[in-house]
């Protein structure tokens, strides 16, 4: 073992069948690898991988890294530490597999393996390298202090060309100052969540919440939208920092043609230094208990995109595969992202198409 996280334990990775199939699903998925120029995957065989396994270096720093879940063993993916070259700069690496995606086990991993070089090393800075349509990886190195510096565009060998494609990437930086900024995990700031009135907060919070709001959705690629007034603010406080926040509006629209009432959730943002630590849930959770006890409503609804699928499917939130419309001053238009809902009184969600009959939220 190398280190563990809240969640998670990182090991060196072996030359099992267990392991070797584990990098074997990673590697060849072109969802994962596409960030990295392999759109189709990487060519490599499990016997290739194996040997790969089989002759590692004698350091941690040359080993690659498995991330296991301890509460069922599942290894979830991989990550890699690195000693600093000459200018005090080390790399990291993390890869995740698909269904592991949307929990922050990302933000996790990558602050352990912070943790670790600084702590053991002399390092002064350390870089990653986030493809610029990787929105989650970019949000894991601001999660952890990261500040991006840089943006560079990686060509392939020519001989690679057929199979592979360039990387525009940024270059996110980690300095040893902004580590040792963080919050320190296990620390004593108490977590608070309070359901208050949208609209009536007090001038100082209101402005807290829009910093939150614009420092996790300033690049939102849906933020040029019209969004719907929302009616109640979930704020989850860490000690004094207003950390997380969930938004809920009272809406009715049509399913099949026939009218529902439902809860909307939006808004549904962290601070990035705050990731991992399970307060967006605990806001989902305290969100759907008011909708449900003091709003009388039965089922939730809400639009995502389909990487937050998993997030809100560990919470009980489910799929909507029929078409959804919503409003906009254009006219209306059918969401592309995901449609979710979660039923709060033991009821299927009704068949038809779904007609939000407002501006979506």
């Amino acid at each position: 073992m190398i280190f563990t996280t809240t969640r998670l334990l990182i090991r060196k990775a072996l030359p099992t069948d267990e392991d070797t199939e584990m990098y074997f699903r990673l590697w060849t998925d072109g969802r994962v690898m596409a960030n990295v120029g392999f759109p189709n995957g990487l060519r490599i065989t499990r016997e290739k991988i194996k040997q790969m396994l089989e002759s590692q270096g004698d350091s941690e720093y040359e080993w690659h890294l498995v991330a296991e879940r301890k509460s069922d063993g599942q290894r979830i993916g991989e990550c890699m530490l690195d000693t600093p070259n000459e200018q005090g700069i080390a790399e990291t690496d993390v890869k995740l597999l698909p269904e592991y995606w949307g929990h922050s086990y990302g933000v996790e991993i990558k602050r352990g393996l912070l943790d670790y070089i600084f702590t053991h090393t002399d390092c002064r800075a350390v870089h990653a390298t986030p493809n610029v349509n990787n929105l989650p990886s970019i949000h894991m190195q601001e999660a952890v202090g990261g500040q991006r510096v840089s943006e560079a565009v990686y060509e392939f060998p020519e001989n690679m060309r057929e199979y592979t494609q360039p990387v525009h990437h940024y270059v996110y930086q980690v300095t040893r100052q902004a580590w040792e900024a963080l919050p320190r995990e296990g620390d004593s700031s108490s977590i608070t969540i309070q359901i208050k009135p949208a609209g009536g907060l007090p001038p100082a919070e209101q402005k807290h919440l829009d910093d939150l709001l614009e420092r996790v959705f300033h690049d939102d690629p849906y933020a040029g939208m019209a969004y719907a007034k929302m009616e109640w603010n979930v704020l989850v406080y860490m000690g004094n920092v207003l950390a997380s926040n969930v938004e809920i509006v009272g809406r009715t629209i049509t399913v099949g043609g026939q009218p529902m009432r439902v809860g909307g959730i939006g808004g549904v943002a962290t601070l990035p230094e705050y990731r991992g630590r399970g307060l967006a849930t605990q806001a989902m959770v305290a969100a759907a208990k008011f909708m449900k006890d003091e709003l009388g409503l039965e089922y939730g609804l809400l639009i995502t995109s389909t990487r937050r699928e998993t997030f809100y499917g560990g919470l009980g939130w489910q799929v909507i595969s029929e078409p959804a419309y919503f409003d906009q001053p254009s006219g209306k238009i059918k969401n592309e992202g995901s449609t979710m809902s979660l039923s709060m009184a033991g009821k299927s969600w009704p068949p038809g198409m779904v007609d939000f009959c407002s501006l979506p939220w």
